[in-house]
């Protein structure tokens, strides 16, 4: 069964939700689950006609925010083998926004262990034949059902999956019913412990089947479902080695600490500045642009940055001028010079701001100079890329294609050689500020 809603709220910080989009539309709920070894899982959902018509998405949530975040983490590690195994070439992720587990999930949580899958023991008792058809006649009332196990074995044998549930030594037909939402498993386990005709019958909860690769048995919720500081600290710097863990699987171990990454298949008529508009999650150390072989090497101050970078686009991908781009990596970059990553520590960045000083900031005679000049001037130190004009152009930001530029306007401006750099410009620039900026390739990326 699906659903179809108008939209979901994308969240730019981890939440213990995901949506993924353009899912194969023949894919079941059941199949999707199969290929999942995280939990345990809150409910799960096919949303059909969604972003558009003639696509479908499925909305994932966990009962932890540490489980979902893992989740993303072995997506972006292992992401051509998830489309695969989804049959969805054009899958993409997001974390969404959502709301805080109910309060009977969490009270049967933290009571019983409650999860989506109910453990249904000594099914003999009920005197009936038992088979699958029976067992979704009576389960289904409570919710859309995943999957169903029935096993018959005789009493002397018991999985490992099954023997911590399995205790009653005459049971020789037991079941495990698979919901796709927690709701509906606890609604099933209260009532039927209730039901005279299922009083002999032992009904309680499994361990989640998507559980595969949990690291802790049970967790309290409610009041402590929300992680603390430290944890968020440590998942995502989890997730920094996971992006880590990206550069060498698509790059081999000799691309570990690389910061370049190649974008191809760009427009003839696209610029330097287009790219930089596209380009979200790192401050860049340079762009090179071959305009004629249609590609672009972006290169990153930190590694991490740019696997985290690569791994988003090949996820959500990147899109210009009505063009996919294709990402791959560059050339390895080597370590960040000494110089430029001891710039970067007190704010550097191929950003420069030029402002009028605060103290005369009521001077109405001090005036920028015009885009054209400013190219002119600064064009001197190295390739500019975008120039932006702010607070009726009493302010402006040079954006270079290389922060080595950006670093040698700021220090002649402000160190020894201030007096070369303002006799040079004729004292142009004597009564304004020079510093950095900040680079908006290294927001956050767009939701």
């Amino acid at each position: 069964m699906a659903t179809r809603v108008s939209n979901f709220q994308v969240s730019r910080q981890p939440t213990r939700s995901i949506l993924l989009l353009n899912v194969n539309q023949d894919l079941s709920l059941t199949e999707f689950l199969d290929t999942i070894t995280f939990g345990p899982i809150e409910n799960v959902r096919i949303v059909e006609n969604y972003p558009d018509e003639d696509h479908n998405s499925i909305a994932l949530a966990f009962l932890k925010i540490e489980t979902c975040l893992n989740f993303y983490n072995n997506i972006l590690t292992y992401l051509s083998k998830f489309k695969k195994a989804n049959k969805s070439p054009d899958l993409s992720i997001n974390f969404i926004n959502t709301k805080k587990l109910l309060p009977f999930i969490s009270n049967a949580i933290n009571s019983d262990g409650a999860t989506r899958n109910v453990y249904v023991g000594n099914l003999k008792s009920l005197d009936k034949e038992i088979d699958e058809d029976f067992l979704y006649q009576e389960f289904s009332k409570f919710g859309i059902i995943d999957k169903i196990d029935l096993i018959t074995k005789k009493t002397d044998e018991k999985t490992d999956q099954e023997a911590e549930e399995v205790e009653d030594e005459q049971n020789d037909q037991f079941a495990f019913i698979h919901f796709t939402n927690i709701s509906s498993a606890i609604k099933a386990v209260e009532q039927l412990s209730l039901s005279s005709n299922w009083q002999d019958v032992k009904v309680f909860y499994g361990t989640d089947r998507c559980s595969i690769n949990s690291t802790s048995s049970l967790i309290r919720y409610g009041s402590q479902q929300f992680m603390t500081d430290e944890d968020i600290s440590n998942a995502l710097n989890q997730k920094n080695l996971t992006a880590q863990a990206v550069a060498t699987n698509a790059g081999g171990a000799n691309n570990v600490g690389n910061r370049t990454v190649y974008l191809g298949n760009l427009d003839p008529k696209t610029k330097p500045e287009d790219i930089c508009n596209v380009v979200r999650g790192g401050v860049l150390q340079y762009i090179k642009h071959f305009s004629t072989k249609k590609i672009c090497f972006l290169t990153f101050i930190e590694p991490v940055a740019a696997a985290q970078f690569y791994a988003n686009a090949n996820i959500d991908g990147v899109t210009l001028h009505g063009r996919k781009l294709k990402i791959g990596w560059g050339n390895h970059s080597g370590p960040l010079p000494n110089p430029i990553a001891l710039a970067v520590t007190i704010g550097a960045s191929r950003n420069v701001y030029i402002g009028i000083k605060d103290q005369d900031l009521s001077d109405e005679s001090l005036k920028l100079p015009s885009e054209e000049i400013l190219r002119e001037d600064f064009s001197k130190f190295g390739e500019i890329e975008q120039i932006n004009f702010f607070k009726n152009d009493r302010c402006v930001f040079l954006n270079f294609l290389n922060i080595s530029n950006a670093i040698k306007v700021v220090d002649d401006a402000n160190g020894n050689n201030t007096e070369k750099f303002h006799d040079y410009f004729n004292g142009k620039y004597r009564n304004f500020k020079i510093s950095f900026g900040k680079d908006r390739c290294g927001n956050p990326p767009k939701a």
